[in-house]
């Protein structure tokens, strides 16, 4: 296993369930990687290593290699599977068919599923050359292999243009970006399930977005609330499409999210990226308690039998009538004093686990990204009125203040949910 990520510990814990001899590697110690508390035998060599972690995988003669759903992990594990011969989920093609912004949206186009349209795709250079007075506004300057929402930013007006596309250049490795028109709409997120080449959709969100900084930021999702209030939609209108994207890339045991917005003015989907892996939100933590199954295990059963038992036709969109949910705290950066209240809502019936990603004594870096997530619970409830309810009672056990006594937490307003923003 590759690093101390979202669902690392889970992996960790059910390999070993099932006997395997599991371990653990990265550069932190012992007491800051939970996943190496966990294993049998634990290594202090970053994931980035490749050669001696193949070295070592030899010797040891290692079945299989995972990672949780670190995308440079993910990455990072591939490339070791590919060098020992081992199996692994995806090949480096399709990883860049989904995860590569302009690839991506080329092979929509091939499924006629609907994306903004685009201005500008290309290096620095060719920016330098392209007619800027070709551009409408707003518009959305990202980098093309970016991920977290690193180097996304909306532009009003020409003069936010140049530093946007420096930002962007900035976090791409390919150096490469995209410009494209900023559609207004609700934003959401769908799952797909795929098993020995077939796929399902698992599960789709509503997208709460909270601005940390004023001005017109890249926003952050402090809450995603599943079903979508637009999923039959959703459904009829861009479902069976993504079900045949998903299963014409030669993939047999995969999950894809697929990321865009919904105009209901327009009743129109437009998806803008994917990621061929689980989402940050690992939403198979509450899809576990309505299906009895666990997407992401699906994985690691199929890198070491070559197969998984995973139903597709289990998979339950609507929930069983249940409303579930992914809900945050962000902060806009600081170093961590305290935090309270965490016990207190640990007891709640409805909350199946909680993600502290900065405890005390560490730092939230200062930004507009994913890394501005402080604090996450993941929520099984009845309705959308009784998620409001357990919405509310966080809200007023849990707070964090830094060094000075500075509030550093911004949370999810109950009400929000029973409606699209």
């Amino acid at each position: 296993m590759l690093g101390s990520n979202t669902m690392s510990c889970e992996l960790v814990e059910y390999a070993k369930q099932n006997g395997a001899h599991v371990t653990v590697t990265d550069y932190l110690p012992i007491e800051k990687s939970p996943a190496k508390q966990l294993a049998d035998e634990v290594l202090y060599v970053s994931t980035a290593d490749i050669d001696t972690l193949a070295e070592y995988c030899r010797r040891e003669r290692i079945d299989g290699v995972f990672a949780g759903i670190s995308e440079f992990n993910l990455i990072q594990a591939r490339k070791l599977s590919e060098s020992l011969g081992l199996r692994f989920y995806f090949n480096e093609d399709q990883w860049d068919l989904i995860e590569k912004k302009d690839r991506f949206k080329a092979l929509c186009r091939d499924y006629s599923v609907q994306t903004p349209r685009e201005w500008f795709s290309g290096s620095e250079a060719e920016f330098e050359r392209f007619d800027k007075a070709y551009l409408r506004y707003p518009l959305v300057v990202k980098p093309v292999d970016g991920s977290s929402s690193q180097g996304v930013t909306i532009c009003e007006t020409a003069d936010a243009l140049l530093q946007a596309v420096s930002d962007a250049f900035e976090v791409s490795a390919s150096q490469q970006i995209i410009i494209e028109e900023f559609v207004q709409g609700h934003e959401f997120t769908a799952h797909y399930t795929i098993c020995r080449g077939k796929a399902a959709l698992a599960c789709v969100d509503n997208r709460y977005p909270v601005a940390l900084h004023v001005g017109s930021v890249t926003t952050v999702p402090i809450a995603r609330v599943y079903p979508a209030l637009f999923q039959k939609r959703f459904v009829q209108i861009v479902g069976p499409r993504l079900t045949a994207l998903c299963e014409g890339i030669g993939l047999d045991t995969a999950i894809i999210f697929f990321q865009g917005l919904y105009d209901d003015r327009r009743d129109a989907f437009y998806i803008f990226e994917a990621g061929l892996r689980s989402a940050a939100e690992a939403p198979c933590r509450f899809l576990e308690r309505i299906t009895g199954q666990n997407q992401v295990f699906m994985l690691l059963d199929y890198i070491l039998l070559g197969t998984a038992t995973y139903a597709l036709g289990l998979e339950k969109p609507d929930l069983d009538g249940k409303c579930c949910a992914i809900v945050s705290f962000a902060s806009a950066g600081g170093v961590v004093a305290e935090i309270r209240g965490l016990e207190a809502v640990r007891s709640l019936p409805e909350v199946i686990q909680i993600e502290n990603r900065y405890p005390v004594g560490s730092t939230v870096p200062t930004g507009d990204s994913l890394r501005q997530i402080m604090l996450r619970f993941v929520i099984v409830t009845e309705s959308r009125e009784a998620l409001a309810r357990v919405i509310e009672r966080i809200n007023a056990a849990v707070h964090a203040t830094d060094a000075q006594g500075n509030d550093m937490l911004i949370g999810m307003e109950p009400k929000r949910v029973f409606g699209f923003l």
